[in-house]
């Protein structure tokens, strides 16, 4: 899965991380990426779990508007992987030692579907 959801933020254009940005972040350059990582891992039933996956986007100055629907769109094409229903956060933050606004998203999707073996 977890391939699955970095291959389908790439068809994004975008830089694509695991866990957190190890890259480098240059003040001269836009800082316009995504970072995905498992968040929690929970019973759901009796004989289901299901995996919290916490995607954030970061773009300079202010991300275009409705492109969280893009996102959702495109990663709820993963079967077994939907929109948790939960609320995104929305993030503000300067751009290293500038006054430079970045904006970020972190959205929460949900695995769903594994059985206990």
């Amino acid at each position: 899965m977890l391939q699955e959801i970095k291959e389908s933020l790439e068809s994004f254009g975008y830089p694509v991380s695991y866990g957190v940005k190890t890259e480098n972040l240059n003040e001269n350059e836009p800082w316009n990426y995504f970072v995905f990582r498992r968040y929690t891992f929970q019973k759901s039933s009796s004989l289901s779990f299901k995996r919290l996956v916490m995607v954030t986007f970061v773009h300079d100055a202010f991300i275009e508007e409705d492109f969280e629907m893009k996102i959702i769109d495109q990663l709820e094409k993963i079967k077994g992987l939907k929109h948790s229903g939960q609320a995104d956060i929305y993030n503000y933050s300067t751009k290293g030692d500038t006054d430079y606004l970045v904006e970020s998203i972190t959205m929460f999707f949900t695995e769903s579907g594994r059985t206990c073996p």
